[in-house]
């Protein structure tokens, strides 16, 4: 672990899975120390906020969905394996800094397997918000989408002002997959990381060991191409489906809004708003961090072995985002708007201004409410209801 080692024994390294005598191992160590840091804290704040929600707000990881097929509850799963990925991430980096790894192998799945849980999360995720869109929009495989929009008219008047006494809507086609299909593509985005990029990654590791550099940077290539092929197609389905079910809310706190009038909206409308605020978030940054990273995965599998050759800009770009500005910022985002959600679940403010601590009496805690007690007259309330949770 000598940081001041001669030139003359230095070598280009690998820096995800060696840091030590080489070529800018201080550059290496560095962004290990930080990658340490930031994982660490993340993985005890994130447990702590998974405590709270389990202990205040707790209603599973996957349930029944009427019969149909098993639906992940977004927001714990997305939490738990969140958390989950970034003590891994935590362990591997100390490991890598304390120099603890023996073999290359192991080095290699440590690397590979906080990314594998940080899957899991996205698509346990990705699949429960599909799976809050109303049923009773499906009409077999699709579903039509009524988008409220508002429409001027006027009284013929030209010395008058236009008014918004009219609606309009706009309708276009949503696909839909069936509870069944949707439990397929919940398999496969769990078992593509978990049969491709993880075994890849230790086969890598395997031929390194055995000094067959040639077969590990072919299972490389292969690991991270996978990496590539995942994160597009999220990106996708992350871009489609998050965009049409932002307008399905926006649509009904229109409506909502319309037909109860604006005072009564404002005072009842605030559960969905602040849904509807932690949906869009969550998804834009899942959406970014995925087309952001997908292209690089593929910039690693084919070039890994030219760009590690020698220290140059994206080499050096490279291990920044590996280890200081990769997933560290999304899961800040996640743990923040939950953090947020089980802070306004655990306090609620009296009509004289003072919290109170939201329970049940001797039972402990309440359960979220619904909101289609509240306001909604949609069929998107039951959306709503599964994402204010």
């Amino acid at each position: 672990m000598d940081l001041n080692t001669t030139d003359t024994t230095l070598k280009y390294c690998d820096w995800r899975v060696e840091i030590y005598n080489c070529h800018h191992t201080q550059l290496w160590v560095a962004e290990i120390i930080f990658s340490t840091i930031s994982y660490g804290i993340l993985a005890i704040s994130g447990a702590f906020i998974f405590y709270c929600r389990v202990r205040y707000m707790w209603q599973g990881l996957f349930v029944d969905h009427g019969g149909t097929g098993i639906r992940p509850l977004p927001v714990d799963c997305l939490l738990l394996f969140f958390m989950i990925a970034a003590f891994v991430r935590a362990i591997h980096s100390a490991f890598l800094l304390g120099d603890v790894y023996t073999a290359y192998w192991q080095r290699e799945l440590g690397e590979e397997f906080a990314w594998t849980i940080l899957s899991y999360g996205a698509v346990t995720y990705l699949i429960g918000i599909i799976y809050t869109i109303p049923v009773n929009y499906t009409r077999g495989t699709s579903a039509l989408v009524s988008l409220q929009t508002n429409r001027e008219t006027t009284n013929g008047d030209a010395n008058k002002s236009s008014t918004p006494n009219a609606l309009s809507f706009t309708t276009h086609e949503l696909f839909l997959p069936t509870p069944n299909q949707l439990n397929i593509c919940l398999l496969v985005g769990c078992l593509w990381p978990s049969l491709i990029a993880l075994p890849s990654a230790i086969l890598s590791g395997l031929a390194r060991d055995r000094g067959d550099f040639v077969t590990a940077s072919k299972f490389t290539t292969v690991q991270y191409s996978a990496n590539f092929v995942f994160d597009i197609v999220f990106a996708v389905i992350t871009a489609y489906y998050g965009l049409n079910f932002i307008l399905i809310l926006r649509g009904t706190l229109k409506q909502s809004k319309q037909k109860s009038g604006a005072s009564f909206f404002k005072k009842n409308s605030s559960q969905t708003r602040k849904a509807f605020h932690r949906l869009k978030y969550t998804m834009a940054y899942l959406f970014y961090i995925s087309s952001y990273s997908g292209p690089w995965w593929l910039v690693w599998a084919i070039a890994h072995k030219k760009i590690i050759a020698s220290i140059n800009g994206i080499n050096v770009y490279l291990s920044i985002m590996w280890y200081i500005a990769g997933p560290q910022l999304m899961i800040v985002v996640c743990q923040f708007v939950l953090a947020r959600r089980i802070y306004q679940q655990l306090f609620s403010r009296t009509d004289n201004g003072h919290r109170t601590v939201a329970t049940n009496g001797a039972n402990g805690p309440v359960s979220p409410k619904s909101p289609d007690s509240v306001f909604f007259m949609n069929p998107s309330s039951a959306a709503a209801n599964h994402l204010a949770q």
